[in-house]
């Protein structure tokens, strides 16, 4: 129960002042505990960050693989849009978990950087393989290359990752216009698209 309250503390902690703001004597007065005492759970603030930082892997990955099968039943736009939505607001209603990710993907600290990056890697790459996957399966392409279907999940994620941005940097970002930006992207691709079941 202790390890948890550490855990829970110190990314709440380190999403308001990041990994290099925040001291183990921070994290151990808000458990309410005495700072020796986090050692009796975690060798260092490093092993303690790469614990959060796992279980908010896990805890996402899952939320994705969820989130895939929940949309799987739509059309080809509205698949792609759903995890769009859903993708945005599994950060957006949590400001922890938002702030978080904020700090590890913008302002990785910079002893730890390669490590965050392999396995923020394992995350993008779980992405891109899936989109990837719907793309490919759900469409009929008029003689599409690998080439080709390789810039529409890549100008997908794109998106995905921009959303992201902007959720962290513009007060004024919200579902509608995520909606417009998405009608835009849309427009862009459709000459790629033959349109089947009159999806589009």
């Amino acid at each position: 129960m202790t390890s948890q309250k550490i855990k829970k503390v110190a990314l709440e902690l380190m999403a308001q002042k990041g990994y290099e703001g925040t001291s183990l004597s921070e994290i151990a007065n808000k458990v309410g505990i005495k700072k020796p005492s986090i050692y009796g759970h975690f060798l260092s603030k490093e092993e303690l960050f790469f614990s959060v930082l796992n279980e908010e892997m896990i805890r996402f990955e899952l939320y994705i693989k969820k989130m895939l099968i929940d949309v799987e039943i739509n059309n080809i736009q509205n698949t792609l849009f759903d995890f769009l939505k859903g993708f945005i607001q599994y950060f957006y209603k949590d400001s922890a978990r938002r702030g978080f990710w904020s700090g590890i993907i913008f302002f990785p600290p910079f002893e730890l950087r390669e490590k965050i990056k392999i396995k923020l890697n394992s995350i993008d790459e779980l992405i891109y393989n899936n989109i990837s996957d719907i793309i490919s399966k759900r469409i009929k392409v008029k003689g599409i290359s690998k080439k080709d279907l390789d810039k529409l999940v890549y100008s997908y994620i794109c998106i995905l990752k921009g959303s992201f941005t902007m959720l962290i940097y513009d007060d004024k970002f919200n579902i509608k216009r995520l909606k417009d930006i998405w009608e835009i992207y849309l427009s862009g691709i459709e000459e790629k698209i033959v349109k089947n079941d009159n999806e589009f």
